[in-house]
């Protein structure tokens, strides 16, 4: 059993917690082999940047100008690029994922605190291909100069897409779908024994980010969902929702509106009549009480 911050050993080419290695034994806890993964995101983006400039290096200092001068830093660069962006539903994902890390001299299994998904569009003429994607563990051990930021122990998947592929998902989202879905995978150190029995079961997978002949993601396919909700029904409920008013009828309005109030004065003659019931029903077991009592102390 795998814990987040378990310490690792390397173990016969794979890897094994730190103080079960056995010498005599033919294989490691977990072993290095191709993991299949799925996992879904209900926070999803679709984003176009446009760029349109950009300031080239200059060896010259800067100097005091009107606009023409400080136009002419800049160099035209009007391009359009395209990105899906999601953070993925940790409960959705298939198989428990753990990243290795070097800590205090030593590997440690920490397990993502999110997982973020990064497309981009490869563009080109060339016919759909498939195209690899890679790691990033935002290690929160690991002090980066180049960011002021702390690590948080986030994963990020950057994967890349043709441009046909890219533009039907990316339009899909664009139109309302709400939802993604990938499927990927990926060299990981899976564990030995439940590789061994073969059942359909969530299994552990450590990772290794920082390895560049192991990062590699490979997109088995992707999905985008659109999430919808029977007519007339309301979000989280089970409750029809009628559409009561109609804002260019204003007879219908009055008409509905008339007849909402008189089902609320029903409603609440009901419950009148109801409240009057119960109160008769506890003032004659008062006074049953009432008489019991006496009764016995008599």
């Amino acid at each position: 059993m795998l814990f987040n911050g378990t310490a690792l050993a390397d173990d016969k080419g794979g890897l094994t917690a730190f103080g079960r290695v056995k010498n005599d034994s033919t294989h490691p806890e977990y072993e290095y082999q191709m993991a299949s993964v799925s996992m879904s995101s209900s926070q999803v983006s679709a984003l176009t940047k446009h760029d349109v400039s950009h300031l080239p290096f200059r060896e010259d200092p800067l100097r005091r100008g009107d606009y023409k001068y400080h136009k002419s830093l800049f160099e035209k660069e009007f391009a359009s690029s395209r990105y899906i962006t999601a953070k993925i539903d940790m409960a959705s994902v298939s198989d428990r994922i753990y990243c290795v890390s070097t800590r205090d001299g030593g590997l440690v299994a920490v397990a993502p605190s999110a997982i973020d998904v990064s497309i981009r569009e490869i563009r080109g003429s060339e016919p759909p291909d498939i195209y690899c994607g890679e790691f990033y563990f935002n290690d929160a051990d690991i002090t980066n100069g180049f960011s002021p930021t702390q690590g948080d122990d986030s994963l990020s998947l950057s994967l890349r897409l043709d441009t046909i592929t890219f533009s039907q998902l990316f339009d899909s989202l664009k139109n309302g779908d709400t939802s993604l879905s990938i499927s990927i995978n990926f060299p990981a150190y899976a564990d030995w024994l439940d590789s061994v029995a073969g059942l359909p079961m969530p299994t552990t997978y450590l990772i290794r980010p920082e390895k560049d002949d192991e990062n590699f993601i490979m997109l088995s396919s992707i999905s985008s969902i659109l999430f919808t909700r029977p007519s007339g029904a309301k979000a989280n409920t089970g409750v029809e929702e009628e559409d009561l008013f109609d804002d260019n009828d204003e007879s219908t309005n009055l008409a509905v509106i008339d007849s909402s109030i008189k089902s609320v004065n029903e409603s609440l003659e009901i419950q009148n009549e109801n409240t009057k019931k119960v109160s008769g029903y506890l003032l004659f077991l008062s006074i049953c009480l009432f008489l019991l009592v006496i009764k016995s102390f008599l």
